[in-house]
């Protein structure tokens, strides 16, 4: 909920939209959402899902921030990117490389990749995740 609420706050005329892949955490993150002073009608959902595939009913998007290590550019976010729409990603670069924080730009049709730094980030895991034991809210 930190990274939703923190980009509702910094592009406050725009739609944003946050995808969790562990249940408890949407829910988590939508209680702490509803206690802040500050009603923020630009967050549009936060939803249960994966972040390999993103949002493509709410596509074509600005901007699209992802808070995990992918082991590839994942085609499905960049294809939902508006032209002109840039890509943040932290991405595996191999065994011994470590992870490196991209910025992915779509213009044109065309796509560029340019290494920002390096990062270390949890890795980006397909598929939602249930709880149904042991998770506390």
């Amino acid at each position: 909920g930190f990274m939703l609420e923190f980009m509702a706050r910094a592009f406050p005329g725009t739609d944003v939209y946050g995808i969790e892949r562990v249940h408890a955490l949407v829910h988590f993150a939508d209680e702490n959402l509803s206690t802040s002073p500050d009603t923020l009608s630009n967050i549009k959902a936060n939803v249960f899902g994966d972040g390999f595939e993103g949002l493509p009913d709410h596509a074509p998007f600005d901007a699209i921030h992802v808070g995990a290590a992918a082991p590839t550019f994942p085609p499905a976010l960049i294809d939902q990117l508006k032209d002109g729409g840039v890509l943040v990603i932290p991405v595996e670069r191999g065994t011994f490389m470590g992870q490196a924080f991209y910025e992915v730009t779509k213009r044109d049709g065309k796509v560029s990749k340019k290494m920002i730094t390096g990062v270390r980030y949890v890795p980006l895991v397909p598929g939602g995740y249930t709880c149904l034991t042991y998770c506390y809210y």
